[in-house]
């Protein structure tokens, strides 16, 4: 059997699809017990991670949402949601631990004294 070109240009579509379906129900499963990371974490030790997070630490942030996405169909939405996603769940974390949860100047002194 011979393939002609449209009909590997349909294979090579119908392949990547499924990569592109198989690889978001890998990471779906993946991040319910370790949400954005590869480390699981108390919701305290996330929120201090949160608090802490410097303009660099936003760009690693992005860019390992762009490596997760990458090549897939609508990666720049994909990535945004996942951001958006990761915001919304500590904000939720910080309203249920209300002032028990340390501010960001705390979390930020702790960091720069080392301790």
């Amino acid at each position: 059997m011979t393939l002609t070109g449209a009909q590997l240009e349909q294979v090579a579509r119908e392949a990547a699809e499924w990569y592109y379906s198989s690889a978001e129900t890998l990471m779906k499963a993946l991040e319910e017990d370790f949400p954005f990371g590869s480390v699981k974490q108390t919701p305290a030790e996330q929120m201090q991670q949160y608090l802490a997070m410097t303009p660099v630490g936003w760009q690693e942030l992005f860019a390992s949402l762009e490596r997760r996405y990458r090549g897939m169909p609508n990666s720049s939405q994909k990535i945004e949601e996942a951001a958006t996603r990761y915001v919304k769940r500590m904000e939720t974390i910080r309203s249920q631990f209300g002032s028990v949860m340390p501010s960001s100047e705390e979390v930020a002194g702790k960091a720069a004294s080392g301790a």
